[in-house]
């Protein structure tokens, strides 16, 4: 694993200094990355500077020296890499969100502190959004809605939504994407392939397949930015679900929504995240619950696409226990024997099966060194026995957690396509908790085994 994410800071920080030197002494070689050239070096100034301070923090915690005192060599701790990241942008930003969840990569100290990311920014002034509305759709506001509200409901670092109305009364909502974000994004993502090739020199990276992690980011990145393809998803998974009646998802307008605009259906329900709210609203705690990993359940295991983004913010409690679903810029997909293999996995955490989990484990990961089976099985044998405990406390998510622990020690790690889809399910799990402390999914993932669908209540 890597035990220190600063390796690839200290990598990044040394092309920068290279690329400095080569403008300081004329190389030709710094020709080929004339276009990134000002972004590396602003990159590597930045983490320079968080490397430096790690520095300062090391000397500190071993010689109780002062504050400042650099000590060349320090790896940049968790938090060093998270303000680094944050300083950077949302490209860089969103990169940490996705390494919160590979726990197949990263040690637990780094898990956490990416996971502290957050990239809500100040909202863009009212005129900016008004002519990248009217310039996308090539109408004025006044004429595509009957009413718009310009303070937006939520501001993040790739866009801000605001609450509409279209002619006729029905309620929307209205995603607006930053001016000029698409740029810089590419920009990003050229220099984040740079140094994976570069990266992918390094024997200690290079077994992590540095530059198919890129190209899955990058991929992931460009699709949650162009909102035809966030439509695309939100109607594919619509269809997909359109049979279970406990489950809402919006209606895309499609005369109003463009790569930049994506106007919807306004889903008002009660956050998942708000415990008053769901108890004054008199929800079934139990059921709701139950629909939501139902729900994701079929999405994961049963289906061509699956919404995979399932924290409170971005589900709600309707009228009937039913589930109000938004937000489709991240989404996975899983091919049929993929699917089948981490049913079976999913299946064997649920039902304390380790040997059908060694089995599944060896079958859906890559091996960055040879693995001593045995070992494995005992691990995964420990994992289950410790998570097993008394009838009815079994935790799915906390399981699958420990199993990314024990992967990683045992240098199996896995596809950016699959951490995804287990990621899933462990925030899924997770948020069936805090609906319901005394949900148990167990029982209802063990309905899945070789992939089958239990039918809702």
């Amino acid at each position: 694993m890597l035990r220190h994410p600063g390796q690839v800071c200290a990598l990044v920080s040394r092309a920068g200094a290279e690329v400095s030197s080569g403008v300081a002494a004329g190389e030709g070689w710094i020709h080929q990355v004339r276009g990134r050239e000002r972004r590396l070096l602003a990159v590597a100034g930045v983490i320079g500077r968080h490397l430096a301070s790690a520095g300062s923090d090391a000397i500190g915690r071993r010689t109780g020296r002062r504050r400042g005192e650099s000590v060349r060599g320090a790896p940049a701790g968790p938090g060093h890499v998270r303000a680094a990241l944050e300083e950077l942008g949302p490209t860089f930003v969103k990169l940490g969100q996705v390494l919160s969840g590979r726990s197949d990569l990263l040690p637990v100290s780094y898990q956490q502190e990416l996971g502290k990311l957050r990239d809500h920014v100040g909202p863009v002034p009212a005129a900016v959004v008004r002519a990248q509305i009217e310039q996308s759709l090539g109408r004025p506001v006044s004429e595509v809605y009957a009413g718009f509200e310009w303070r937006p409901l939520a501001s993040a670092s790739i866009g801000q939504v605001h609450a509409a109305v279209l002619p006729g009364g029905r309620a929307v909502v209205v995603k607006v994407r930053r001016p000029g974000i698409c740029a810089d994004i590419d920009a990003d993502l050229d220099l984040l392939d740079w140094v994976a090739r570069r990266a992918a020199t390094v024997g200690v990276l290079r077994r992590y397949d540095p530059v198919g992690l890129v190209t899955h980011f990058a991929d992931m990145l460009r699709c949650e930015i162009d909102y035809t393809v966030e439509a695309a998803h939100a109607r594919e998974i619509g269809r997909a679900l359109a049979g279970q009646p406990d489950v809402v998802t919006p209606d895309i307008i499609d005369a109003m929504s463009t790569d930049s605009v994506l106007t919807m259906d306004r889903i008002d329900g009660v956050s998942l995240s708000d415990a008053t709210g769901l108890d004054e609203a008199g929800v079934d705690r139990g059921r709701l619950a139950a629909v939501v990993v139902r729900t994701y359940m079929s999405m994961v295991l049963s289906q061509d696409r699956f919404h995979a983004d399932p924290h409170p913010g971005n589900l709600f409690a309707l009228p009937g226990d039913r589930l109000g679903m938004v937000d489709f810029g991240e989404t996975g997909t899983v091919h049929a024997a993929t699917r089948a293999a981490m049913a079976s996995l999913v299946v064997a955490v649920a039902t304390a099966d380790a040997d059908s989990l060694a089995a599944s484990v060896l079958e859906v990961c890559t091996a960055t060194r040879p693995v001593h089976e045995a070992d494995l099985g005992a691990d995964l044998h420990r994992l289950l026995t410790s998570a097993s405990g008394a009838l009815g406390a079994i935790r799915t998510g906390p399981m699958l957690r420990g199993l990314m622990s024990v992967l990683r020690r045992h240098g199996l790690w896995l596809p950016s396509d699959l951490a995804l889809l287990l990621k899933t399910i462990v925030e899924c799990e997770s948020t069936a908790a805090e609906i319901d402390p005394t949900f148990d999914p167990a029982g209802m993932l063990a309905e899945f085994r070789g992939g089958g669908l239990a039918t809702s209540d």
